[in-house]
């Protein structure tokens, strides 16, 4: 299935990335160049240099020529996505201009042309069978440099290269900067029923130092700050027995965990997916690459309970890693699980901008009604108060005052003037529902990220994500978020470890 790309797309190419002998490529690389944020570039040799430029143009227009010819439907079988074809053909480049599993010049002139088909602006989807993904990328090439086999690398290539994407955007969806505010609006949902001190640093710095969990509770802790809804303490909490309450509040037990998980799996599949077998007949073992996608499988899966139990409804993710005996039994559940993260995720933060957007409904209609009584009870004081025997006898209130005395009364009466003024222009603002209504009811962290989750909702949109992660570090570089942590390595002790060690100390 083949459509031309809009132009803006293209315009927005800016970014490039080298493929070649020794070059070595990261997910996010991979990433951007299957989503259309970057483009390719053969490393060239000093050799290649001297090709004429009118032999390269003629090149590209083969390819051109040949995408237009190449016709694919979904009865030539299961056909990879768009960003998957891509990701595929992206590393076949790289693994190809090794010129291990091709040797001679032919690996860098098909390494060149596969580069001119990523590059080339159409979405092309070919199909997940090696056979026939060998096919097509011969008939796309054409003429001498249809020489591509149906090797044993190939099912694993394009297996990583679907692995990869998917570990891609599972480390975005978990980072601290989705995941975490998404649920402290759950938190701000739930109300009551918790405090902010579940989430305090002596619960995870002190007596569970994991390094992801303190993260997390760090900001999370950061975006309830300044909350009137969530209690305080313990001591202001409502009990509760449902289980989205339970899951809200050991958020950052699993969430800390499952994104560490996620980000030592993808280290291990960057690696990876730049290796090369040594010739076109070899096979690499899976084993590193099936622990990597297991891992990142179990996180993901864990990821989507907890979103989902915190919005009270449960999705059933059983699921045995066991039975996945090699990388293409476990790409698909991979891909779906990921799916349904970012689904679950999607459905909680338009869950709680719901919340959020009545409680200030409620608020605006609140304050609305307060100030119409004020109005009202003020009407009636000046209507029964008589008026005042100075004012009446027409008598100067400055009379028999210096000038520096009437100056500093006008002066105090003008500043009275203008407190009273801001005061009624801050009761405003907040009865109109605006950003000071925002502030004065939720936390820090509800306030910065509910405009841009309520505008957008979907987390595959790549300038949300950046606004996202632009607005919790500004969050937590403020001064009051912002604590001394351990460094790695070092060892830390309780007080009343120190204590004993004090009085051992003295002792010796």
């Amino acid at each position: 299935l083949l459509s031309s790309k809009s132009t803006n797309q293209l315009f927005t190419m800016t970014r490039t990335i080298l493929v070649g002998k020794a070059r070595r490529i990261t997910l996010d690389e991979l990433a951007s160049v299957a989503n259309g944020s970057a483009k390719l570039e053969m490393q060239q040799q000093q050799n290649e240099e001297e090709a004429s430029s009118e032999q390269q143009q003629s090149l590209a227009v083969d390819v051109a020529s040949a995408l237009q010819k190449l016709s694919l439907d979904d009865s030539s079988g299961d056909l990879l996505s768009a960003e998957a074809t891509i990701a595929s053909l992206t590393l076949l480049a790289l693994t190809i201009s090794q010129e291990r599993i091709i040797r001679g010049d032919c690996a860098a002139k098909l390494s060149s042309a596969i580069v001119d088909i990523v590059n080339s602006g159409e979405s092309l989807r070919l199909p997940s069978s090696t056979v026939e993904f060998s096919a097509a990328v011969n008939a796309l090439v054409g003429g001498e440099l249809a020489i591509l086999e149906n090797g044993p690398y190939l099912g694993r290539l394009i297996s990583i290269a679907r692995i990869s994407l998917c570990l891609n955007k599972a480390r975005t969806l978990s980072s601290k900067a989705i995941s975490d505010p998404i649920a402290s609006l759950s938190v701000e949902r739930l109300g009551s029923a918790l405090s902010i001190d579940s989430f305090s640093s002596t619960n995870y710095d002190e007596l569970r130092p994991h390094r992801g969990c303190i993260e997390s509770a760090s900001v999370i802790r950061a975006c309830l700050q300044g909350s009137t809804i969530v209690a305080a303490n313990e001591k202001n909490v409502t009990p509760s027995s449902e289980d989205s309450c339970k899951y809200a509040k050991s958020t950052p037990q699993y969430h800390g965990p499952a994104r560490e998980s996620i980000i030592g799996a993808c280290k291990t599949m960057e690696l990876e997916m730049n290796c090369s077998e040594m010739n076109g007949s070899a096979a690499l073992d899976d084993t590193v690459a099936m622990l990597a996608a297991k891992s990142v499988l179990e996180s993901v899966l864990t990821l989507v309970t907890g979103s989902s139990m915190r919005c009270g409804s449960k999705i059933e993710t059983t699921q045995s890693l066991g039975a996945f005996c090699n990388l293409a039994e476990v790409t698909p559940s991979l891909e779906a699980a990921v799916a349904t993260l970012q689904s679950c995720l999607e459905s909680e933060a338009k869950m709680g901008c719901q919340f959020v957007s009545d409680e200030l409904a409620k608020k605006e209609a609140e304050l609305k009604a307060k100030e119409e009584e004020k109005a009202k009870r003020t009407a009636a004081r000046g209507a029964n108060n008589n008026p005042n025997a100075s004012d009446g006898d027409g008598k100067d209130e400055f009379a028999g005052m210096s000038e520096a005395q009437k100056a500093k009364i006008l002066k105090k009466r003008a500043e009275k003037e203008a407190k009273a003024a801001a005061k009624a222009n801050a009761k405003k603002a907040k009865a109109a529902g605006g950003a000071a209504a925002l502030t004065s009811i939720f936390g820090a962290g509800t306030s910065t990220v509910y405009p841009l989750l309520s505008a957008k909702s979907d987390l595959g949109d790549e300038a949300l994500l950046a606004e996202l992660e632009q607005a919790i570090e500004s969050l937590l570089s403020g001064g009051m978020q912002r604590k001394p942590k351990v460094a790695k390595g070092t060892r830390d002790y309780l007080p009343e470890q120190m204590a004993i060690r004090d009085k051992a100390f003295t002792i010796i």
